[in-house]
């Protein structure tokens, strides 16, 4: 089991917002790039297991400026670890890049 934490650089809260009208009722609201940004991780096993990657997601929360990540290897990888977390790294950059900086 992998848990994996994907920062922001700067702790900028690109994935959502805080929302706490009571401590009983906070939870985050997310932006679109937040949304999209879930859409990829939750993508995770099914495209990586075109790749021959058998990986379940038993966990996740997506905060404000970071993702909390609980992955399980359900058979040995055919690779380390480090490739799916640079791919997803290098997607959500990708998209980032399309979203906000128009390229």
């Amino acid at each position: 089991m992998y848990h994996i934490t994907f920062v922001v650089a700067e702790r900028v809260p690109l994935f959502g917002h805080l929302i706490a009208p009571t401590p009983e009722d906070a939870h985050i609201e997310l932006t679109g790039y937040g949304e999209q940004v879930l859409r990829l991780m939750r993508d995770l096993p099914e495209h990586y297991a075109q790749k021959c990657y058998q990986l379940k997601i038993l966990a996740s929360q997506v905060m404000p400026d970071h993702i909390h990540l609980l992955l399980q290897a359900v058979e040995p990888l055919p690779q380390p670890i480090g490739v799916v977390v640079r791919g997803f790294k290098s997607a959500c950059t990708a998209l980032y890049k399309r979203e906000y900086a128009g390229c």
